[in-house]
């Protein structure tokens, strides 16, 4: 909380944690964005920057573009939970 309370003051929040994130549509589907974060890991190196932290890879690709996220300690956020176990392993591998 602290952390992206600062960022947002200082203007730039680095890194949008997606269960707690909004994006506006027009920003994910810009080309360079979409077309970057959809790449498949061909290199050893492409691993560590495209398959463990999808959050900040997205985040890092909308700030290069431009674009800006902002922090909003007001807002109320949802998330659907995992009610399988199957569903509840993939997400906990993914992450």
């Amino acid at each position: 909380w602290l952390q992206k309370a600062a960022e947002h003051m200082l203007g730039c929040v680095l890194c949008s944690p997606g269960c707690f994130s909004l994006f506006r549509g027009s920003a994910l589907m810009d080309d360079n964005v979409m077309r970057t974060y959809a790449t498949r890991s061909s290199e050893a190196r492409h691993y560590l920057q495209y398959d463990q932290g999808e959050d900040r890879w997205l985040s890092t690709l909308l700030l290069q573009q431009g674009y800006k996220m902002e922090y909003c300690a007001a807002s109320d956020a949802g998330t659907h939970c995992p009610e399988a176990f199957r569903e509840f392993f993939n997400q906990r591998r993914r992450w």
